[in-house]
């Protein structure tokens, strides 16, 4: 039968090869051999990897016992300072910051200009920069108070230089602990005989007999400091004790936490006590373990506290603004309220530190004491700049508190010791005091002694065989090769079914 179309030959089976069909090239990804060398590359990879973990690791485990020592006696006698002789007309704690500074520069000196650079102390020299500029622009100005600030910042780096290994923020915090014991300790063995068997009715009455024990007491530190220092004690101690996993090192560390929270009552501080709840209620609350038996131990806490502290203690927890009967206002209240009514005359600008001492504070309410409180002290002395500038360090240095390892008992006791480093600047107008220069200091090197977190590449033996047993079936599979239409030919042969 003719036809103008030509006929296109069909194949009868498939295993006919047309002789047209051109096979494709071998694909080359998915084969065993590649496989198992991404396998062993991924293997060495992890190997790597943990290798290099675990030696930084056990460098932030180790530190030198010398250094450990420094910073231990440091922070545990950062309370006798007023008790200890002058060395040369300088403080002990002048001295033996000065010791830590020649230790940092001849052992630590990449430490210290790292450190130097820290977001929290950049935010430092800001501050300064901000309160010498508002203290020139002022008659009379004095650069006294900001010379204190910045030896207390100074002394902010020395410490985050020698905190970077965790062995060393370790025995810094054990510093806190053993402080706070024997502080309360001792508050205990000279006062709570004769606190406990008065009975105070009043602020006044409790005032009093604060004044009467304390007065030949062998402290001779401002009483709401010795509560400060108590409460950081049992903010640490209660740190240790909820992440302890041996039950006599938890009884012992509560015990310890017992303790310097009685020590935080006796000095009858309102500061102190204030401080002591805030703080241990931020340690329970930021504990993720487990929450029952810390719940368990504020309870016991708690109610011990109530059974054994003096009444005076409570006594003293009262404020008022009132005036008494002979005309007199409580002592923070009358400051607090010449702050607020002289507010447009600092606000701006400030004063300048060299006036307010010299004669305008005492003029206007202050008295001798200051505005006891830190960011109401450096807004009257430098104004509003300078009191951003100093937000903008805290700020900083809040920023550095991790948000996880909140079952660690580091992290956890530096939540408690930040909150009591705002507490104490909201309580009070010294600023340029060590414990400032302690607490910026761990709180800048805290990430720098944290374990690393990297992810190791895990490797996944079942879906390792999958690919493998997917990558057979491939290999026996038939390959379907399309034939090519030739010129001037309607139409398709059929597909070629040939095996690789």
């Amino acid at each position: 039968m003719n036809s103008s179309r030509r006929e296109v030959p069909r194949y009868k089976s498939a295993s006919v090869a047309s002789p047209a069909a051109v096979p494709l090239p071998r694909r080359q990804t998915g084969t065993p051999a590649l496989s198992r060398s991404r396998e062993a590359v991924a293997n060495r990879s992890a190997k790597i990897t943990a290798t290099s973990i675990a030696a930084n690791q056990n460098a932030l485990e180790s530190s030198p016992w010398l250094e450990r020592l420094l910073v231990l006696v440091t922070i545990m006698i950062s309370p006798l300072e007023e008790q200890i002789p002058t060395v040369g007309g300088f403080s002990i704690m002048f001295v033996v910051f000065l010791l830590l500074l020649g230790y940092t520069i001849l052992f630590r000196i990449g430490s210290l200009m790292r450190m130097m650079r820290h977001p929290v102390f950049l935010s430092a020299y800001l501050f300064l920069v901000c309160g010498y500029v508002m203290e020139t622009i002022h008659s009379n100005s004095s650069d006294s108070q900001l010379m204190r600030i910045a030896q207390m910042f100074l002394g902010g780096v020395l410490i985050a230089a020698l905190c970077q290994r965790k062995a060393t923020l370790r025995a810094a915090l054990y510093g806190y602990v053993i402080a706070g014991t024997w502080l309360s300790t001792l508050l205990l063995l000279t006062s709570y005989g004769a606190l406990r068997g008065a009975r105070t009715g009043s602020f006044s009455a409790a005032s009093m007999l604060r004044a009467r024990v304390f007065e030949d007491s062998p402290l001779h530190n401002n009483l709401n400091t010795l509560a400060f220092v108590a409460a950081q004690g049992a903010t640490v101690a209660l740190a240790w004790a909820l992440t302890a996993t041996d039950l006599r090192r938890r009884n012992i560390f509560f015990f310890i936490t017992f303790l310097c929270s009685l020590g935080a009552f006796l000095p009858l501080s309102r500061s102190g006590i204030l401080m002591l709840i805030v703080c241990l209620l931020v340690v329970m609350l930021m504990y993720r373990g487990n929450r029952s038996r810390a719940l368990s131990m504020m309870i016991v806490l708690g109610v011990g506290l109530i059974l054994v502290s003096p009444d005076a203690a409570f006594s003293r927890l009262s404020y008022s603004t009132q005036r008494s009967a002979n005309g007199k206002m409580e002592g923070r209240a009358r400051i607090y309220s010449a702050a607020i009514d002289h507010f447009p005359e600092y606000v701006v600008e400030g004063v300048g530190a060299g006036n307010f001492w010299g004669g305008w504070g005492k003029s206007n309410g202050f008295g001798d004491w200051g505005a006891h409180n830190s960011l109401i002290q450096v807004t009257i002395y430098w104004g509003t700049p300078a009191l951003l500038a100093l937000l903008l360090v805290l700020w900083r240095s809040f920023r550095c508190l991790p948000r996880t390892h909140r079952d660690d008992a580091i992290v956890l006791a530096l939540y408690g010791i930040s909150m009591s480093l705002l507490m104490r600047m909201l309580t009070s107008h010294n600023l340029y005091a060590k414990e400032f220069a302690l607490g910026f200091g761990l709180l800048a090197t805290l990430r720098q002694s944290l374990p690393s977190q990297v992810a190791l590449p895990v490797v996944d033996l079942r879906n390792q065989n999958r690919r493998r047993a997917a990558d057979s079936r491939q290999e026996s599979a038939p390959h379907i090769a399309p034939v090519p239409r030739r010129e001037g030919v309607s139409g398709a042969a059929p597909p070629r079914i040939s095996p690789r």
